[in-house]
């Protein structure tokens, strides 16, 4: 079974696919998100988006949540960060390929820098 892009660097990192709380992490990124937004925090409210994408992704994958679901959640995510598709997916492999990396660092600065780039 071929994975899609962003489960692919789900399953090298700690967490892995399996994921029973995915959904739990969507909505609590969501929160983030909007306190980004609100912020007006344009690179926060990426990193954010990212995550939500991130963990739409999970969620479907471990069946919390369906594919049409999903798709109302990612234009929702979209509609309150302000960005297109296409960044918000281009920010989730920045992200994730630099968590991914062996030992799995987490580089809040490195994150911010590689997603601003974008």
């Amino acid at each position: 079974m071929d994975l899609n892009p962003v489960l692919a660097l789900a399953a090298k990192l700690p967490a892995g696919l399996d994921d029973p709380r995915a959904r739990e992490k969507f909505i609590r990124e969501w929160a983030e998100l909007e306190e980004k937004v609100a912020l007006r925090d344009a690179v926060g409210a990426l990193l954010e988006a990212a995550d939500c994408f991130y963990y739409i992704e999970k969620a479907v994958y471990n069946r919390l949540m369906t594919d049409e679901e999903a798709e109302a959640r990612r234009r929702e995510v979209l509609a309150l960060a302000g960005f297109d598709r296409g960044l918000v997916a281009a920010a989730v492999l920045v992200k994730y390929t630099l968590r991914a990396r062996p030992g799995n660092p987490k580089d809040d600065a490195a994150e911010r820098a590689a997603v601003q780039a974008l």
